[in-house]
């Protein structure tokens, strides 16, 4: 029995190193971890295996950094995160993760802005967007750009007020409203 397990560790071991040369991580990781299931004392499995996990983790942290920059912050903070799980020591993981937890959490405020915008909460989604600004180094843009959107809603709003003022015919009042509204904008 014992070199039956033998010989099946070898063969798993011979099979996790063909595919780590033909980069078949995943492959590869299964043999390692077979051949330590049956050659429990075997150093260079284990050694092998850990760096299949260390490759493992570039490929997550290359997905993450893609994620990143096409503004996908959760779905990379998820990667980092698998990265870290691969390989607990690499600093770009760690980084990455660190400076996504926040960049995640400045998404969601801006999609919950979006929404109070959507539903005229003007003075929650402003509350939101000063928040997640304060959080974000990489949204600053989306958030300027809510806050604009807070800005035309409202003028637009005393337009609408002033404007029904004068088909209602009540020019006094309509002239007190525009002259609010050109007050506050620039045409």
């Amino acid at each position: 029995v014992m070199a039956y397990r033998e010989g099946l560790g070898a063969d798993y071991y011979r099979d996790g190193v063909r595919a780590l040369s033909d980069y078949r991580l995943r492959q590869a990781r299964r043999g390692f971890q077979a051949t330590t299931k049956y050659l429990p004392g075997n150093d260079r499995a284990q050694r092998r295996e850990g760096v299949v996990d260390e490759l493992l983790a570039e490929q997550r942290i290359a997905i993450a950094a893609g994620f990143e920059a096409e503004g996908l912050y959760a779905a990379a903070h998820n990667e980092y995160r698998f990265a870290l799980m691969l390989d607990p020591d690499s600093v770009e993981a760690q980084d990455g993760l660190a400076r996504l937890e926040t960049e995640a959490e400045a998404a969601r405020l801006l999609r919950e802005a979006q929404m109070r915008i959507y539903r005229r909460q003007l003075n929650q989604a402003r509350e939101l967007i000063e928040e997640g600004a304060e959080l974000s180094a990489q949204q600053r843009e989306a958030f300027d750009e809510l806050v604009a959107k807070i800005e035309d809603i409202r003028l637009d709003e005393l337009y609408r007020r002033a404007f029904d003022l004068e088909r209602d015919g009540r020019y006094p009042l309509a002239i007190e409203a525009y002259d609010a509204l050109l007050d506050e904008a620039d045409y």
